[in-house]
């Protein structure tokens, strides 16, 4: 059996933030939501700080889960 990590196809990217600090302020939310989330390349942007520009740290979650996690984003963005 497959864990849900395992299927990269099923995971969609919602957002990609530059510092770890954003991100992890949009998965709290999407979490508190009940979205489940992970971060991806979060170690690269924290080991390289200076060169987030180019390391984004991605805000990913099950493709089902897409829509709703972008309008949740949208929401706090405005």
């Amino acid at each position: 059996m497959k864990k849900h990590n395992d299927d990269k196809a099923a995971w969609t990217m919602v957002r990609s933030y530059s510092s770890e600090a954003e991100a992890s302020l949009a998965k709290g939310m999407l979490e508190n939501y009940g979205i489940t989330c992970v971060v991806n390349n979060g170690v690269i942007a924290s080991v390289y700080p200076m060169t987030a520009t180019w390391a984004s740290i991605e805000i990913m979650v099950p493709k089902a889960q897409a829509e709703r996690a972008r309008a949740i984003l949208d929401r706090r963005e405005v």
